[in-house]
């Protein structure tokens, strides 16, 4: 079924010191669908830097490969990751590259790369510094994905730089280029970065400075922004003049209370829907959301609301299944049955990326749709 009304009426929720940090003007934004966009762009964007490139994420794995196939060959290199920026380093006697990794959980130490923190800083450029952000509590992960170059581009979205997530758009069941540095092949991924360019990467470098003097207690004195040209092909072009920066964090390390702008942004996205709600994500699991989309939908003083949610089908290993899995599956349901009368339509698909093996338009195969 078709969404109607998306665009009928328009209105601004953001307000700075409530739903977000800061608005901040925007030479350029779009998007960029899945990771060999990225990972191209950024490559590209990262040659050009000239004064300093940020990099802050869940994970980096050295040996990822950042180019492959007929990228790689247009580049003459495959631009594994920790190689590509020393490279830059030795090259460009001025730049300087900080990269920020969340001080990971033991439980996931199966998945990552030992000793890296040796690795990144004793083994490369004196200008190349790596930390592990460990400035959130014991119970929280560091998830801020995103990186600044020169402060004036900047990418910020749910890609890290690391293995398992190279992909392409038509995320083909069988993918040669889609394996890791050992050469074992993953499963499709999917995911998308947003690209900007313009003086809101420079509040984002300021986000960065921030987080590494509470892990290091230095100050990065980052010099002036200067231009950097951009080698995107975007996935798709946003015609915005501003960009708003929204925060999950700890509010200091000497306190316990936290910045919630994102979950604000997304309870006053919610309340504020007219017609259509469409939510495309790895899991829902917070009882907030769903209490939000529970209430717009049986407010029947408002127009008929469509809400379509997309999300995996399967919880990515046992671990997450246990936190994620029996309460995602709780909610889904309790929203499935909270029909009030024909006025709300909620339409539920569960999808995976091409893990059936079959051939051919390699998009998203619906297992589930449930509608009312």
């Amino acid at each position: 079924m078709p969404l109607t009304g998306c665009f009928m009426s328009v209105h601004k929720i953001l307000k700075p010191g409530r739903n977000c940090w800061y608005v901040s003007q925007a030479n350029k934004t779009g998007l960029l669908v899945d990771a060999r966009d990225y990972y191209r762009a950024f490559y590209h964007a990262a040659k050009a830097a000239e004064s300093y490139i940020l990099l802050s994420g869940w994970q980096f794995d050295s040996n990822v490969d950042l180019l492959r196939g007929k990228d790689a060959k247009a580049a003459g290199s495959s631009a594994t990751l920790l190689s590509f920026l020393n490279e830059l380093c030795e090259q460009k006697t001025a730049l300087r590259i900080y990269i920020l990794a969340w001080d990971f959980s033991m439980i996931y130490s199966i998945d990552r790369e030992w000793f890296q923190s040796w690795y990144f800083n004793w083994t490369t450029n004196e200008r190349l510094n790596f930390s592990f952000d460990c400035c959130d509590s014991f119970d929280a992960s560091h998830h801020q994905k995103f990186v600044v170059i020169d402060g004036t581009v900047a990418f910020v979205g749910g890609l890290d730089l690391c293995s398992g997530r190279w992909d392409e758009r038509d995320h083909r069941a069988d993918n040669s280029l889609r394996v890791n540095a050992d050469q074992t092949p993953y499963k499709p991924f999917h995911d998308l970065q947003s690209y900007h360019v313009g003086p809101v990467a420079t509040k984002l470098a300021e986000l960065f400075e921030a987080r590494w003097k509470c892990v290091s207690g230095d100050a990065l004195d980052l010099p002036p922004p200067k231009e950097v040209r951009v080698e995107a092909d975007p996935t798709l072009t946003i015609n915005a003049r501003e960009v708003a920066i929204s925060r999950t964090q700890r509010l200091g390390s000497d306190t316990p209370e936290y910045i919630q702008e994102i979950r604000r942004l997304f309870l006053d996205a919610i309340n504020s829907a007219e017609h259509a709600i469409y939510i495309e994500n790895q899991y829902f699991s917070s009882k907030a959301l769903y209490t939000a989309l529970l209430t717009r939908m049986r407010d029947t003083s408002r127009p008929r609301l469509e809400i379509v949610l997309i999300i995996a089908k399967d919880a990515e290993g046992v671990l997450e299944q246990l936190s994620i899995g029996f309460v995602q599956t709780k909610l889904v349901h309790h929203l499935k049955g909270s029909r009030s009368g024909n006025r709300p339509f909620f339409r539920h698909v569960l999808s995976r990326l091409c893990r059936t093996g079959r051939r051919g338009r390699g998009d998203l195969y619906p297992f589930e749709a449930v509608a009312g």
